[in-house]
């Protein structure tokens, strides 16, 4: 008679407490006992599979062995290898059943590129997932220790589905555990039908939360990927970041961007606000931006503020181009108390929030809620609440303001002290002053009062607007000769201003409708151009002179001076069309107004491209 037994069975029988006495007497006396060894040489592995007459049973164990059995254990596996997959796929108990759930658990992992031994915590964070619907109610508080008896501890003709496994350093119990090579092969053919179907949720979370080495990570994070969770794999890639060392985290960091990017527009796509709010928060910038635009869209106000709380810019500015583009002057006010004040001596893009804040406070004339911003520091809302104190003429205050220290005031009284006649205490404070608001609004009022002899007071020795009010004067009147004197002595816009006289006369002594006059006509608007003389330009325009009409859209357009170009626009003017659909591309930062887009649209049905690229960008 021929049989075989493990090792572990041999000691048991010859232990001295055995109660099996007969079969303990007929090995110790009457049985020849011989020893197979643990693993087969690579030499008797190739003998074996050349000699013909070597049993098929054999010869299949010695393929299985070559091929996964790690140490050629054929005998291993021609002994427990069968029995072991049974016991897998049919559990007899309840307790076999948690067997079953955390052995399935491990070849997912395992499948997935986990190729170190498992985790303890793992197996029991993943398990859940795997336990069977009968046995999730009032399942045992110790169902993985049930479980893991069964899968590690309780052999099956010799082996175990897991082989338990310590990794942490000195003597201790089990902390991981090592899939049986056999029933890893056996996952990858019967599993591998099922690459692309659904694995529980319990198993990716705890990948996530118990995988530790970058390489595992990254194999991980790209089965994730592959499989559309990119919530999971924007997280593994992120921890694999985290687990490198500096040198190579940047290029493991490049890689998280790369695939936040694509993540990202795939969720954007999907209007999936909750799944981008979660790959922002694991740090995706492409993530952050598209929720913001998302939120943006659907008028999401509330997710707007909170994402700003938190810091994200990208909602930060979607908010505001939200509440600017209602006029909604609280909500706007809420958004500027979560920015630091500006600073009043540095004008940056990030202040415009401030900028239409002041705006909207100025329009509705909110002296109380100015009057809080102007004490906070907001140098915008000064501007604005000197403003609505001048419109309104409450020149007291106004005054208050100026005499604080104010200079954003100064110029809004200069111009309400003009309006209102109190023209000496203009002349006193512009006395006072220097170069200030206060000389120009003076200067200009002087001009406008044709005052010379007092102008030119204002204006000896001066280097601020006053020479230019003195040398314009002259021109209306026509002195020439005092243009003449006043440019030999340097004095600043006088030649300027007698440039423009000489190609005015030229243009209005050349005979009409000669090639001369027209010669003249052009020189004499392009230096309109040149100085900026906007209001002769807008004259001659008036008066229907086409050249100087199109020269003032060119004008308005190299300024964005939006609102004035949607007034020539609005009158069909092709140029001021297509300058206007130039200007808003040109300032992608400045959103169209509806009136702008309106006549943006209207261009974009006659075929512009440029017209139809920033009115699909609007609201």
């Amino acid at each position: 008679m021929l049989a075989t037994m493990w090792t572990a069975d041999l000691d048991h029988l010859r232990a001295d407490d055995s109660q099996h006495s007969q079969a303990k007497h007929l090995i110790l006396h009457g049985a020849r006992l011989l020893d197979v060894a643990e693993s087969f040489s690579d030499e008797q592995i190739a003998t074996l599979q050349d000699d013909r007459s070597t049993d098929v049973r054999l010869q299949a164990a010695c393929d299985t062995a070559e091929t996964v059995g790690h140490g050629r254990r054929v005998i291993q596996t021609l002994a427990g290898g069968p029995s072991l997959v049974d016991r897998f796929e049919h559990p007899r108990s309840q307790a076999e059943r948690f067997a079953r759930a955390t052995v399935t658990a491990a070849m997912d992992a395992r499948g997935l590129g986990y190729r170190l031994p498992i985790p303890l915590e793992l197996l029991q964070a993943a398990g859940p997932g795997y336990i069977e619907e009968r046995d999730r109610v009032d399942a045992p508080p110790d169902w993985i220790h049930q479980g893991l008896r069964h899968a590690a501890y309780l052999p099956s003709h010799g082996v175990t589905a897991l082989a338990p496994r310590r990794l942490a350093t000195g003597p201790g119990p089990a902390d991981s555990y090592a899939l049986h090579d056999y029933l890893d092969e056996h996952s990858g053919e019967t599993r591998v039908r099922q690459r692309r179907a659904p694995l529980p949720a319990t198993l990716w979370e705890a990948l996530v939360a118990h995988t530790t080495d970058t390489e595992i990570a990254l194999s991980l994070a790209d089965h994730a990927f592959d499989r559309l969770l990119y919530r999971y794999g924007l997280a593994l890639y992120q921890k694999a970041a985290l687990e490198q060392p500096r040198h190579v985290s940047e290029d493991v960091t490049e890689l998280f961007e790369v695939v936040g990017d694509r993540a990202a527009r795939v969720l954007y796509a999907r209007e999936d606000a909750d799944e981008l709010r979660r790959l922002a928060t694991a740090g995706s910038d492409q993530a952050s931006m598209r929720l913001a635009v998302l939120l943006e869209q659907r008028g999401d106000v509330a997710s707007l503020f909170e994402l700003t709380r938190h810091g994200n810019l990208d909602a930060r500015w979607r908010l505001f181009h939200l509440l600017a583009e209602r006029r909604d002057a609280r909500l706007l006010g809420e958004l500027v108390d979560l920015l630091p004040l500006p600073d009043h001596r540095i004008e940056s893009e990030e202040d415009e929030p401030n900028r239409v804040l002041a705006q909207l406070l100025d329009e509705h004339s909110d002296l109380p809620e100015l009057r809080r911003r102007v004490a906070l520091g907001d140098p915008y809302a000064a501007q604005a609440l000197a403003s609505v104190l001048a419109r309104l003429g409450m020149l007291e205050e106004l005054r208050g303001l100026v005499d604080a220290g104010v200079d954003d005031a100064e110029w809004p009284l200069a111009e309400a002290l003009a309006a209102h006649g109190e023209i000496d205490e203009l002349r006193r404070r512009a006395a006072a002053a220097g170069e200030s608001g206060f000389r120009h609004v003076l200067a200009k009022l002087l001009m406008e009062r044709h005052a010379v002899d007092e102008l030119k007071a204002l204006s000896e020795g001066a280097n601020d607007d006053a020479p230019g009010y003195l040398a314009k004067l002259l021109d209306q009147l026509n002195d020439v000769d005092e243009l003449r004197r006043l440019a030999r002595r340097r004095t600043p816009f006088a030649s300027r201003y007698l440039k423009l006289n000489r190609r005015r006369s030229q243009y209005l002594a050349a005979p009409g409708g000669s090639r001369k006059h027209e010669a003249a006509r052009n020189r004499f608007i392009a230096t309109l151009v040149e100085y900026g003389e906007d209001e002769e330009l807008r004259e001659l325009a008036a008066a229907g002179d086409a050249i100087a009409q199109h020269a003032l859209i060119e004008w308005l357009a190299d300024r964005d001076r939006i609102a004035e170009l949607i007034t020539f626009a609005d009158a069909d003017d092709p140029t001021a069309m297509s300058r206007l659909a130039e200007a808003c591309v040109r300032s992608p930062h400045q959103r169209p107004t509806k009136e702008a887009l309106a006549v943006l649209r209207r261009l974009s049905d006659q075929g512009s491209p440029r017209a139809l690229t920033r009115s699909c960008s609007g609201p």
